[in-house]
Formats: C-alpha cells, sequence, structure tokens
C-alpha cells in the first residue's frame, strides 16, 4: 500500500505526467468560410497538426467510445517505459507466461503466436503488440512489468487519469474488453504525447509494414504477418500508428502521416460496416479523405509583424519598443493568410512609468477578415525610469483626455512559411 502511495506521488511531482491541455477546434473552425470537410463513416473523429497542437476537425469528439486495440498503445507505453528505465531489457530474452499462451486467448484475438514457456525478446513482443496486434503480447507484457495483469491494469488506469482523461478506462491489457472506453481528443492528446515523448518508435515500430515471429526456431515454425494499417507503404507520408476492431467498437483507427516535415494525426472511432471487407475499406477511405483534406486545405506559418512603440506618461522616455512575446508557428487554413491583420488592444488605458523589461504592456488581436483568430503578448523591449517631472505634466494632461500614442508602420502582418 505504502509503495502505490509512493508511486502516485512520484507520478504527481513529475512533469511527464502533469494533466494534459485539452485540445479543441478554434472558434474560427466554425465560421463559413472555414474549409468544407470531408464527409466520414466514422461516428467520432478528430484531426490534429501535431506540430502546433491544433485541432482542425472534430466530429462527437468527447463521447466514450469502445477503443478496441488502440488500447494496446497504453499497453505499449507502459511496457516501453519500463524499458527505458531499466526495468525490462530490449534484446534480453524473457519466457512467455502460461497466461500469453496463444491457445489460451479468446476466440477470434490477433495474435503474434507465443507459446508458454518460449523465450522471446523484449523487441519482438514490441512489434508483436503493435504490428501483428497480438493479444498475447499483450498479456505477457502486462505480466512481465507488473506481475498480473489485473495489476497491469491499475497501471493503464492510473496512466490516465494521470493525464487526465476523464472517460478513458481500461479492464484489459489488449482491448478485447467491451467496458473499455476512451473518446477521440483523449486519444488525439495522448498519440501526440507518445510520438513527441519517444519520436524514435515510429521508425522502429509503427512504421514497420510487417513482422515475422518466431526467427531461427525449428520447433515454432515462422509466422510472417502484415501490419493493420491500411495506409502503410501506399498513402504518402503514413507512418502510424494502430487499428483495432471488435463487433463492440466497430473499426477503429489513429493515422499518422508526415510530408514536408508536418505531421497530422488523425482518430477515427465507431466505423461501421456490414462486412469486415467494407469496415475496413471504409477505414481506410476516412483516414485518406481526412488526413487528404487537412494536408491541402491548411499550411504552417509565422506572423512576422512591424514594429510598434508604445508611448509612455511619466517616464524618462518617450516611446519604448514593444516586441512579441509569443512566436511560434500556426496553423490556418491556407485562404486565410493573405487576408491576415491585426490591431493593438492596451492592457490599461495609460501606460505609466515605471515600466519593466519584458512587462506586458498590450496585446496583438490577430483578425482575418474582421474574425478573431488569435492574440499575441506585447511586451516591453527595454526599461522605462519616472521622471518626476513628466509624472505630474502627464497627469494633469490626462485629466483633460490626453493619451499617449501607440506608433506601428502598418497594421498588415508578414507571413513566413
Amino acid at each position: 500500500m505504502r509503495y502505490r502511495i509512493l508511486i502516485l506521488i512520484l507520478f504527481l511531482l513529475s512533469s511527464s505526467y502533469l494533466e494534459s491541455q485539452a485540445l479543441y477546434l478554434p472558434q474560427w473552425g466554425y465560421s463559413s468560410s472555414y474549409p468544407q470537410a470531408p464527409d466520414l463513416f466514422a461516428e467520432e473523429a478528430i484531426l490534429l497538426d501535431w506540430d502546433t497542437q491544433t485541432v482542425l476537425y472534430e466530429k462527437n469528439a468527447d463521447f466514450p467510445a469502445v477503443p478496441a486495440s488502440l488500447t494496446k498503445l497504453i499497453t505499449f507505453f507502459l511496457a516501453y517505459r519500463a524499458q527505458k528505465e531499466g526495468k525490462l531489457v530490449t534484446e534480453k530474452y524473457y519466457r512467455v507466461p502460461v497466461q500469453a499462451d496463444a491457445s489460451l486467448q479468446a476466440s477470434g484475438s490477433s495474435l503474434m503466436f507465443l507459446s508458454s514457456g518460449q523465450k522471446v525478446r523484449l523487441e519482438d513482443l514490441f512489434k508483436g503488440l503493435l504490428v501483428s496486434s497480438g493479444n498475447d503480447a499483450a498479456m505477457a507484457l502486462a505480466i512481465l512489468i507488473s506481475g498480473s495483469e489485473t495489476s497491469f491494469v491499475q497501471d493503464m488506469n492510473t496512466l490516465a487519469q494521470m493525464r487526465g482523461y476523464q472517460h478513458m478506462v481500461f479492464f484489459d491489457s489488449s482491448g478485447l474488453s467491451e467496458r473499455n472506453r476512451a473518446t477521440a481528443r483523449e486519444w488525439v492528446d495522448f498519440s501526440a504525447y507518445l510520438l513527441r515523448r519517444w519520436p524514435e518508435i515510429v521508425g522502429k515500430y509503427f512504421s514497420l509494414q510487417d513482422f515475422s515471429y518466431p526467427i531461427g526456431n525449428s520447433q515454432h515454425p515462422t509466422i510472417t504477418q502484415r501490419n493493420r494499417n491500411p495506409l502503410l507503404g501506399i498513402y504518402e507520408g503514413a507512418d502510424g500508428i494502430k487499428t483495432g476492431h471488435t463487433e463492440e467498437a466497430g473499426y477503429t483507427f489513429i493515422a499518422s502521416a508526415q510530408r514536408s516535415g508536418r505531421r497530422l494525426i488523425a482518430v477515427l472511432l465507431m466505423i461501421q460496416g456490414s462486412s469486415r471487407q467494407e469496415g475496413c475499406t471504409r477505414r481506410k477511405h476516412d483516414a485518406q479523405e481526412l488526413l487528404d483534406w487537412g494536408f491541402d486545405s491548411f499550411s504552417v506559418g509565422r506572423f512576422e509583424f512591424p514594429i510598434v512603440r508604445q508611448g509612455i506618461a511619466g517616464g524618462h522616455l518617450k516611446t519604448i519598443e514593444l516586441c512579441y512575446g509569443m512566436q511560434r508557428q500556426y496553423t490556418l487554413p491556407k485562404t486565410y493568410w493573405k487576408d491576415l491583420s491585426f490591431q493593438i488592444l492596451h492592457e490599461r488605458k495609460i501606460l505609466w512609468a515605471p515600466v519593466y523589461k519584458n512587462q506586458k504592456t498590450a496585446i496583438a488581436s490577430i483578425m482575418y477578415k474582421n474574425m478573431h483568430i488569435v492574440d499575441v503578448s506585447l511586451i516591453a523591449a527595454e526599461p522605462a525610469k519616472v521622471s518626476m517631472f513628466k509624472y505630474g505634466f502627464h497627469a494633469v494632461l490626462s485629466l483633460l483626455g490626453w493619451r499617449p500614442e501607440i506608433y506601428l508602420a502598418s497594421n498588415k502582418i508578414l507571413i513566413t512559411p
């Protein structure tokens, strides 16, 4: 009991497990000028620009749904973290526990075909989990890490809670349970977090097109299985990350693709099909359509503002230069960029000295045809000391309606793609 309390405290103190920031479609995403999204078979979906953390599309993204084998992403996270922490060794061989024997898994399970007592590398378990989507691999990892699947599931739910996911809950390590639940928004946040924390896993596991196991074992024939991701090797830039299917969940898919250094992540849940072929076809269709729309309709750029100088009341300087406190990239519809402008919103009616360097003094509100896009803070690039003579003089003028001016060359924004 004390051990679990200590683990919980360490989770809370670790910055890696701080509650995630909810990702929502911006308000301008509901305007009539926003690009028309494709029709999807998925009942729940979301599309994220991974680099700028901008949601481009969402559909019923907060309804809990059965995830099927998407659950294995949580299992992988805990297993890969254990390996990173030195609790497990990638190239070491581990004996397959009885409970992970392929013959003991539920009927219809996807498998990497483990046998009880067989020795298997951790690396192969990772590939069997993510490429072959093996329920036996999930069971083996759960027992290796936590001693039992029951204990491992508790760790899975602790992770979900630490990430702030209110709907995500698990009852097994493989995703076979129909009681597992999570929302599309939670899955896209977790997928983005997973790839950001360990970017090397894309090339090592998620982008593998097939996996053969075992190799060089005369007692067990080698079985080669294709990755169930329908976009790998077909869709430009596709490199991950996981599919799933059960009767209750329908067909599920988290798809990732990267083009010109820009990554999009799409989550598709509750895709129905009257047959396996129809379900798989619809899943592939939705992923391609949504990713195409994201790449074709949006672009990433950086705002370059004109120099701004703000008048000071009661200071030894007449004006000070302002700089922009948040210079980062943004994802916007391609049609928006050429018509962006901004206006200065003052933090207060009069900026009185003293003013300190890096003090927030105003806001640049970025607009697209009078529609608000985002606010960027303006901060003082230099300090301004108090001048007692000017302070008194300006105090009298302010009573008569005087206000210091703000000077800028233009209200147009330059764009750096």
